[in-house]
C-alpha cells in the first residue's frame, strides 16, 4: 500500500516538538525523521471527509502495536484545529475515544484549550496536541532515549518510542503515530486491591480493566483510571454509547451490570463497600454532543448501605460544569429505581418524568443514568446535567422566570428579571423541578449571608442568588401582584430528609400593607406551618419594624430574621442559621416538619 501525505513522525529525538502555537499550525521539521505537517495543512487534507486513522507504535523492547479509526478529520482555525474521529480497533488499546481527546481543540505551551481548570501542558505534558483532563494520549511529548516512567516522556505512564510513518493512502487510508498508555492494558488485570488506588499503589501505573475485592464476597472487574489528575480513580459509571440500557430494576442496579470498558454501573452494595472508610473524593466528567468538556467535583463521598436505601453522601462542590447535586438537594436522597421508588417527590420521579436509577429529589437537575440519546436533545429523561449550560447571569426582558422559560430559556440558573419598570432583580429561576417556571425568592443554604436584617434590607432585598437569598419584599409584591400564583417550600434537615410545602393563591401586598402575606390551601410532606397557626395574612416584621401580635416582640425576643410573624410563630424561614439540627425558636425552621423549631440545613422558598 502506497501512503502519501505524511504529517508527523517521532524516530530520533532530534527535532524539538514542545513548540508554540504558530509553529504547529505551520509545520516543522524534516519529513524524512521527525516532522509535523502543520496543523492548517492537515485540516484541508482531511476536509473531505471520510478518512481513516491508522496509529503505528513500537516500545523500546521492540514491540510494534497498532490503533485504527473512521471518521478522521481536523476541524478548521477558528475550531482551533479540533479532532474528529471514531470507532476504534486495533491490537494497542484506544486512547482517543475512551476518555475523550477524540473532540478536543489543539493545545500548546502558549495557546490553552484543554478542558482542565489548570493546563496539561506544562503541568503534565509536553508538546502540543489534543489535551483534556489532561490525556492518556500526547503524540509529541517529550522524546527520552531510555526506557522509564518520567512523564515528560509519556502520555501515560509506559516507555514508548516514536518509530512510525503517518500519512494518506491513495486508497483512503490515513494514519497517525500514536503514543499511547492504554497499549499495556488490553486485558483484565487481577489485583489483591480492594479498590483503584490501592492497584496504584501496588505498582500498576496504566489505566485499564482491574479485578478488584471489595470485601470477602465481593469481586468486581472495574476500569481504574490511574493518570487523571493524579489517578487513583475508581471508575463505578461509564455512558458511552447508549449500548447498554440503564433503566433497570433495583436488584440491577444493587448487583452491578454493563462493561467497564463501555458502558457500566458497579453496583450499590459495591459502591457502598468501596466508599465506607469515607474521606473519599467524586469526580464526574461530562462531554456535550458539540464536544464541550466539563468536570464536577465533590468532597466527602459516600455511599450509605442497603438499610439506607444507598443514599448518596456528599460536599464541597469546585469544577467548570456546575453543581447539580448540592444546590437540587440530590445529595443526601436514597436511591431510586423504576421499581422502587425513594424520591422526596409525592409522585415517582421514573417512570414520571426520568429513566434509570439514580439519586432523585423532586424530581431532579442530574440523572446520569437516563436515557441515552443519539444527539443533545432537552429531554428529561435523559442522561443530563442541568447546570452544565448555565454558568453566568443571563440577560432577559421577563418579568419573572415563567416569561423566562417562555421565551425559549429551559436551563435552571440566575436569569435578570424586570418585575416593574423600576426594578431589575438577579434571581435563580427554577426551570426544571414540577415543570419548572419556579422565581426562587429565598435560599437559605450553608448560613454565609446575615438574615437578621433591618426592614430596608428586606425591602431591597439582600445575598447572592447562587448561595444565600432574599429578593426584596417590594419586587416580591410586583412579581405577585396579579395573582394567581403558587408558592413551595423545600426543605431540608441536617440528617438529609428532604419535605415539601405547597400553597395555592400566594401574594405579597404592597408596602402600605407592610407586605402582608396571603395565601390558601396547603399541600405537602412537610406539614402546614402557616396557614393553622394564623401566619398567612401577616404583615411583615423584622427587628427594627415589628408588625406582629404579640404585647411584646417576637424578633428578637424569640426569633431572628424578618418573617411574617404572628404569637410568636411555628415558622421562622429567616431565622439564625446553625451548622447543625439544633433545637432553637431563633433557627430557621417549619415546626411541623418534625414537631419541633430544629433548625433546618437548606431552604428554597419559590413561586410561579
Amino acid at each position: 500500500m502506497k501512503f502519501t501525505k505524511v504529517f508527523q513522525q517521532r524516530r530520533d529525538g532530534s527535532v524539538d516538538f514542545d513548540r508554540v502555537w504558530l509553529h504547529y499550525e505551520n509545520g516543522f521539521g524534516d519529513p524524512y525523521t521527525e516532522y509535523w505537517i502543520g496543523n492548517e495543512a492537515l485540516h484541508h487534507l482531511t476536509l473531505s471527509g471520510g478518512n481513516e486513522l491508522l496509529i503505528l507504535m513500537q516500545t523500546w523492547d521492540g514491540v510494534w502495536k497498532h490503533a485504527y479509526y473512521i471518521g478522521f478529520y481536523i476541524g478548521h482555525k477558528n475550531d482551533n484545529y479540533r479532532l474528529y474521529l471514531s470507532e476504534y480497533s486495533g491490537t494497542a488499546g484506544d486512547s482517543l475515544l475512551r476518555l475523550g481527546q477524540a473532540g478536543q481543540q489543539f493545545s500548546t505551551k502558549d495557546v490553552d484549550n484543554d478542558a482542565w481548570n489548570s493546563r496539561c501542558n506544562p503541568t503534565y505534558h509536553k508538546g502540543g496536541f489534543w489535551f483534556k483532563n489532561c490525556c492518556s494520549a500526547d503524540l509529541n511529548g517529550l522524546s527520552v532515549a531510555f526506557n522509564g516512567n518520567d512523564r515528560r516522556c509519556q502520555a501515560f505512564n509506559k516507555d514508548f518510542t516514536y518509530q512510525v510513518v503517518t500519512g494518506t493512502s491513495e486508497s483512503g487510508w490515513s494514519h497517525y503515530e500514536v503514543y499511547q498508555g492504554n497499549i499495556c492494558t488490553t486485558r483484565i488485570i487481577a489485583s489483591t486491591a480492594r479498590d483503584c488506588s490501592e492497584v496504584q499503589s501496588q505498582g500498576y501505573n496504566c489505566s485499564g480493566v482491574y479485578t478488584i475485592s471489595l470485601s470477602n464476597d465481593i469481586k468486581k472487574d472495574v476500569w481504574c483510571d490511574l493518570y487523571t489528575q493524579g489517578g487513583r480513580w475508581t471508575v463505578f459509571q461509564q455512558r458511552r454509547d447508549g449500548s447498554v440500557d440503564f433503566d433497570r430494576s433495583w436488584l440491577h442496579y444493587e448487583n452491578g451490570f454493563g462493561d467497564p470498558n463501555t458502558e457500566y454501573w458497579i453496583g450499590n452494595e459495591a459502591l457502598y463497600h468501596l466508599t465506607l472508610a469515607g474521606g473519599n473524593e467524586l469526580l464526574i466528567l461530562m462531554q456535550t454532543w458539540d464536544g464541550v468538556w466539563k468536570y464536577a467535583h465533590y468532597t466527602d463521598f459516600y455511599i450509605g448501605p442497603k438499610n439506607d436505601n444507598y443514599t448518596l453522601y456528599l460536599s464541597e462542590y469546585s469544577g467548570t460544569a456546575g453543581d447539580s447535586l448540592l444546590i437540587s438537594g440530590q445529595a443526601g436522597q436514597q436511591f431510586s429505581t423504576k421499581d422502587v421508588d425513594n424520591d422526596a417527590w409525592g409522585s415517582t420521579c421514573n417512570p414520571t418524568y426520568h429513566k434509570g436509577g439514580f439519586w432523585f429529589e423532586y424530581c431532579c437537575l442530574a440523572d446520569l443514568n437516563g436515557f441515552y440519546y443519539s444527539s443533545g436533545v432537552d429531554a428529561v429523561g435523559s442522561c443530563h446535567w442541568r447546570n452544565i449550560c448555565k454558568t453566568g447571569i443571563i440577560a432577559t426582558t421577563a418579568r419573572d422566570c415563567s416569561e423566562v422559560q417562555s421565551q425559549g430559556h429551559n436551563c435552571s440558573g440566575v436569569y435578570t428579571i424586570s418585575p416593574s419598570i423600576d426594578i431589575k432583580k438577579d434571581v435563580w429561576c427554577d426551570l426544571y423541578t414540577y415543570g419548572g417556571r419556579w422565581t426562587v425568592f429565598q435560599q437559605r443554604r450553608d448560613g454565609s449571608v446575615d438574615f437578621d436584617r433591618s426592614w430596608l434590607h428586606y425591602e431591597n432585598g439582600f445575598g447572592d442568588p447562587n448561595t444565600e437569598y432574599w429578593i426584596g419584599n417590594e419586587a416580591l409584591h410586583h412579581l405577585t401582584l396579579a395573582g394567581g400564583n403558587e408558592l413551595l417550600i423545600l426543605m431540608q434537615t441536617w440528617d438529609g430528609v428532604w419535605k415539601y410545602a405547597h400553597y395555592t393563591d400566594f401574594y405579597i401586598g404592597p408596602k402600605n400593607d407592610n407586605y402582608t402575606l396571603y395565601l390558601s390551601e396547603y399541600s405537602g410532606t412537610a406539614g402546614d406551618s402557616l396557614l393553622s397557626n394564623g401566619q398567612a395574612e401577616q404583615q411583615f416584621s423584622t427587628k427594627d419594624v415589628d408588625n406582629d401580635f404579640w404585647s411584646s416582640r417576637c424578633n428578637p425576643t424569640y426569633h431572628k430574621g424578618g418573617f411574617w410573624f404572628k404569637y410568636c410563630c411555628s415558622a421562622d424561614l429567616n431565622g439564625l442559621y446553625y451548622s447543625s439540627g439544633v433545637v432553637a425558636s431563633d433557627s430557621c425552621h417549619w415546626i411541623t416538619f418534625k414537631g419541633r423549631r430544629e433548625s433546618l440545613k437548606t431552604i428554597y422558598m419559590m413561586f410561579r
